[in-house]
């Protein structure tokens, strides 16, 4: 499976966005020819394994389909069985005729809504803080490429600008987001991207041949034929 890529170019910016989808689990991508003025091969490869490691860190698509099942179940079991575990130590305290008992009920029912939202926070805040520290971490390593190429570049302002957007839960696609400085090209640069309504070129016409044929020839010893069928006369030219 291939993966996508895509470029858009903004002529007033004089800036051409390439957007780059990136699967931890899948082939890193080849280095968009875009890039080629920019970065170097080696340098875009080892930037892509830095980025899949790292997205194996924060992307675990069947750990966070797990723990959310696991979140719809507790949220659902653990109110119910505290309910009832709570009503029952009442009605072995509490005298059932009492009016004590109602207001023991109603202690029962917020305690309830109390642990359910004390399950949510357990279950759900180590969640948003490791998708958080992933987001950080990737906020970082973009910023970290964006400075170390503009160092390098060749004109002041003229060097990419990496943008990352991080999956959330039960997605590890990755979409990496290049601003690059436009280059003008000729189109007829074998690496340039050509308009879609310009095909591929057909196969070459054979060679030219005249079509203007007689059938009067003469053979080796200069004697007319018709044909294949000898002539014998000599009044008649060809």
């Amino acid at each position: 499976m291939s993966v996508p890529l895509f470029a858009t170019q903004r002529q007033a910016r004089a800036t051409t966005d390439v957007v780059v989808e990136i699967a931890p689990s899948q082939t890193p991508p080849r280095m968009p020819l875009e890039l080629r003025d920019y970065v170097s091969p080696n340098t875009w490869e080892s930037r892509m394994s830095l980025l899949t490691r790292l997205a194996s860190q924060y992307c675990r698509p069947t750990f966070e389909r797990a723990y959310l099942m696991a979140v719809v179940l507790l949220t659902f079991f653990v109110p119910v069985l505290s309910y009832f575990v709570i009503l029952h130590g009442l009605v072995k305290t509490t005298d059932s005729n009492s009016d004590d008992f109602e207001r023991q009920i109603w202690w029962a029912r917020f305690a309830t809504v109390a642990i359910t939202i004390a399950t949510w926070l357990l279950l759900i805040v180590p969640v948003i803080i490791w998708k958080y520290t992933g987001r950080v971490r990737f906020t970082k390593l973009a910023d970290q490429w964006t400075r170390t190429d503009a160092l390098s570049a060749r004109t002041y302002g003229a060097s990419p600008v990496w943008k990352m957007t991080v999956p959330g839960m039960i997605r590890s696609l990755i979409v990496l987001e290049i601003t690059v400085p436009t280059t003008i090209r000729s189109n007829f640069d074998p690496e340039s991207y050509l308009p879609p309504y310009i095909a591929a070129g057909e196969d070459g016409l054979p060679a030219y041949t005249d079509t203007k044929t007689t059938p009067w020839s003469k053979d080796f010893s200069g004697r007319v034929k018709y044909g294949e069928l000898p002539i014998y006369t000599d009044k008649l030219t060809v």
